[in-house]
This record gives structure tokens, sequence and C-alpha cells, in this order.
């Protein structure tokens, strides 16, 4: 399957964190509370975060890809909001104040939020990713 010139990162949940899109941005899992790859069902191969400290790292650091707008999109479970109320899942920034680049959120109220430069906000409605059901999640800038 061709990928897109303008894909940035593709990963797919088939227990390796390889990039396919060969710019070469493979990531490396940092394991906390024994998570890790997800090893049988339906999800099997995804990864399985702890809420804490798991964390899946990549080497793409420019947001100059970035500028003329970006999706970001991921199949989640949630079991629960995550680190202070706000479940990460894509944060490219250097604190948890994104004041210099995006976070995609799930957030205490079960909605969507894509926080960018600690200013622009954009949410979904209130419930919209329920607990325990594995959603496609889709953003776009």
């Amino acid at each position: 399957m061709p990928i897109n010139a303008g894909l940035i990162a593709h990963y797919l949940a088939d227990g390796s964190l390889r990039d396919i899109t060969g710019r070469n941005a493979d990531g490396v899992l940092t394991i906390g509370a024994s998570k890790g790859f997800i090893k049988t069902g339906i999800g099997q191969g995804a990864l399985d975060f702890d809420s804490l400290n798991t964390t899946f790292v990549t080497p793409i650091t420019s947001n100059t890809d970035l500028i003329n707008g970006f999706t970001i999109s991921a199949w989640v479970t949630p079991r629960s909001y995550g680190e202070g109320a706000e479940g990460r899942i894509v944060d490219k920034s250097s604190n948890t104040f994104t004041v210099d680049g995006f976070a995609f959120l799930l957030t205490s109220s079960n909605k969507l939020l894509l926080r960018i430069n600690s200013g622009g906000l954009r949410s979904s409605a209130n419930n919209s990713v329920p607990f325990r059901v594995r959603s496609y999640v889709v953003v776009t800038v």
C-alpha cells in the first residue's frame, strides 16, 4: 500500500513501533506497571498504557511539518481519564501546559480536546468517547 507523501508517521497496531512511512520515526516504549503490547483479543499487538508512566516516544521533534495543518487519528479503549484527568492520546509538547506544541486528550467529561500552544482549544461534545469501548478518534486542524 503506498503511503501519502505528506504523512509524518504511521504506526500499525501489530506489536511493533515501526514507522512505515520510511521517515525513520520508529518509536521507543517506556513501560510502567507491567503494560506494553496487548497479547490477545481484538486489540492484539496494540499498545496498552497504564495511565501513570508508560509513554511511546518518537524522534519527531520539529513542528515545521505541521504548519499547514495536520490530522491525528488513533484507536483508543479508555479505562480511565488518565493522569491529571486528561488522558493523553498524542502529546507533542515539552510540558503539561502545551506551551510549544499540541496535545490531543481525553478529558474528565469524556470529550476529546486538542490544545495548541497553550491557547487554541478544539473539543468534541461531552461523553463522546465511552470507557471500555474501542473507539476511533480523529482530529484535523
